[in-house]
């Protein structure tokens, strides 16, 4: 994590070198729309209102002007990342490696056509980035997934994924030690107020079997309103039910 101020610079430079290829219009799935976030919809009935219906009721315009606002340049080339978020999720649905490999790839150069063209202080950089290194992760590249995770904490450290996908890749690794320390940092760094991270720290001290800790993380992370019930089963199972 030392590398983190030093290697910006240079990655964005290579992300900018490699961001000049861009597909034409992805049309999603109404599995794909429904698991959309908000501005991906709002973009793609601006960009399409007439199509869009065959989603559901028409997107209100209010929300192009609320994203359009929000997103600032980001609302110019988003629809790309979103196109991404749908490869991605073609790639856990595809039926052989080949085409699974073939929407990782997709999914990379769509977001990396909107990372390189928006500004990086922009909120949407970090989860932008953070999307790649998942999809890195997902392609094999461990490498590149922590350059990605080590951008989003760089440019926005109050950020909770970057933490996250750090802490997976170093766990991946064998790196436990390493991993617990980053999303204590995380915790940090977010004033305590991420449910991902603290289930991600209860998670790990579970695997220490620091049950204070684990109990501790796990009961602020439902506070907090984390939804699945994974960790909650994993205490009740090992004797150490949070309430």
């Amino acid at each position: 994590m030392k590398a983190w101020r030093i290697s910006i610079a240079t990655t964005i430079l290579l992300l900018a070198a490699e961001g000049s290829s861009a597909a034409t219009l992805l049309w999603p799935t109404p599995s794909e729309w429904a698991n959309w976030p908000e501005y991906c919809r709002a973009k793609y009935a601006y960009l399409r209102s007439s199509e869009t219906l065959e989603f559901g009721p028409p997107v209100p315009s209010s929300l192009f002007e609320k994203y359009e606002t929000s997103l600032g340049r980001a609302w110019v080339f988003v629809h790309h990342h979103c196109a991404s978020l749908a490869y991605l999720q073609r790639a856990q649905l595809a039926l052989s490696p080949r085409d699974r490999n073939l929407a990782l790839k997709k999914a990379l150069e769509e977001s990396r056509f909107t990372l390189t063209r928006i500004p990086a202080e922009l909120p949407i950089y970090a989860e932008i980035a953070t999307h790649m290194g998942t999809v890195s992760r997902a392609s094999g590249d461990s490498d590149a997934a922590l350059r990605y995770y080590e951008m989003a904490i760089a440019t926005h450290p109050e950020y909770a994924g970057g933490y996250q996908g750090s802490a997976l890749i170093l766990q991946d690794r064998g790196k436990n030690n390493e991993a617990l320390k980053v999303l204590l940092e995380g915790n940090t760094a977010t004033g305590g107020e991420s449910a991902e991270i603290h289930y991600f720290l209860g998670m790990a001290y579970l695997k220490r079997q620091d049950f204070g800790h684990a109990v501790e993380h796990a009961t602020r992370a439902y506070e907090l309103g984390y939804p699945l019930p994974g960790l909650r089963n994993k205490l009740a199972a090992a004797g150490h039910p949070i309430s």
